[in-house]
């Protein structure tokens, strides 16, 4: 047949003011005749690939970028689903298993102190830590452990990691789109971007939180012995029942929702601004958001996430001859004489600041370039 008639082509609105005429040929479309009589609707977006171009004719709806990379297909409304939660696994699967050492080295550096402050309020000389800084456990755990001990509670880490993660970006962008009301990316206001992402990690962790919990207590020798996953499932029941696997729930949402809103909130309007100054899409661009996100994200969460850590390393604890320290966040944090700035000092609450920046940049530059171009590709496929 010949090319439909570019007068049955509406003009598209890109969001800016100008208007654009589509061309067949330039795009090429099937060339129906049948499409030109029946009129066919289109609407354009400004897509990480270009000018994305929707459209539809009867009831046949598909999608289209200008780079060959294909849209959302909105005849399958799971197809946007479907990606958003494989390339999220995926990417964050792959991230977490190149920083867990950082996230060991952490944990390690977070409960040593209070391993030697004596439990009950009595006064006692503390024993010097055991390890001087993130390189110093890295150090002794490769050169003691092994490969075992830098990655140890990878297997609850994953879990937790890859379930966690898909979840919050599944339900990132309908909360985003439910917060801003529908507005247009370039409209949507950084304060809705942090309550939206911040309101998805802290769904997602409540239901992932005994994983965490399980990971924290793998990372932390028992005596000298790290106790495996059998073990350590059969202490924290035995020692706090059912309610032991959300040991740390409260901060650990606090935490996720600073996590979240600082990742997701800092990363998504860093891109979308720097897209507004016409910088192009690419490796140099996630990089730079993943970076400030990572930095942003471990100054407002390491307080929680001190707090967090210790109240699930005693999770279990009475079981293997340890004490509970802590019976709440408010004694953790409030308690005039047995808090932890009030034992160790305000430093205290941003104990392994080091390893969660460091970690928190590695990880989310990981993540979102695995994220962008997995999302692409899944994209690409027919």
């Amino acid at each position: 047949g010949t090319a439909p008639d570019p007068r049955h082509w509406p003009d598209l609105d890109r969001g800016r003011g100008e208007a654009i005429t589509l061309w067949p040929r330039i795009l090429n479309l099937p060339r129906d005749p049948a499409h030109a009589s029946r009129g066919l609707g289109a609407r354009a977006r400004a897509s990480g690939s270009g000018l994305g171009v929707r459209f539809r004719s009867g009831g046949e709806a598909w999608g289209f970028a200008m780079s060959g990379k294909k849209l959302e297909d909105k005849s399958r409304p799971g197809a946007d689903l479907i990606v958003r939660l494989l390339s999220s696994g995926i990417a964050s699967g792959l991230a977490e298993t190149a920083t867990l050492p950082l996230d060991m080295a952490k944990v390690r550096l977070q409960v040593q102190v209070a391993s030697a402050t004596p439990v009950g309020g009595g006064v006692a000389a503390a024993a010097a830590p055991r390890y001087s800084g993130l390189f110093d456990v890295l150090y002794q755990v490769g050169s003691k452990e092994g490969p075992k001990g830098l990655w140890s509670g990878l297997a609850p880490a994953l879990l937790r990691q890859v379930s966690y993660s898909s979840l919050t970006f599944m339900l990132f962008e309908p909360l985003l789109e439910t917060v801003s009301r529908g507005k247009k990316p370039e409209d949507i206001t950084f304060i809705e971007r942090l309550l939206s992402s911040g309101t998805a990690g802290a769904i997602s962790i409540t239901i992932m939180n005994p994983t965490e919990v399980l990971k924290t207590r793998l990372q932390v020798p028992v005596r000298g012995r790290r106790p495996d996953l059998e073990e350590t499932l059969r202490q924290i029941h035995q020692t706090s029942g059912v309610r032991g696997f959300w040991a740390g729930v409260g901060p650990n949402v606090a935490r996720t929702f600073l996590v979240n809103a600082a990742e997701l909130g800092t990363y998504s309007q860093i891109k979308a601004f720097l897209k507004a100054q016409g910088v192009p899409e690419g490796v140099p661009m996630v990089a730079s958001s993943s970076f400030l996100a990572g930095l942003a994200s471990a100054v407002v969460s390491t307080p929680a996430d001190v707090i967090k850590t210790r109240l699930m390393d005693q999770a279990g604890n009475a079981a293997s001859g340890g004490g509970v320290r802590y019976t709440s966040i408010a004694h953790a944090l409030l308690d005039p004489k047995e808090s932890i700035w009030a034992r160790e000092g305000p430093a205290a609450l941003y104990k392994g600041f080091g390893p969660i920046v460091v970690r928190k940049v590695a990880w989310c530059t990981v993540f979102f370039l695995c994220y962008e171009d997995l999302k692409a590709k899944l994209y690409g496929l027919n």
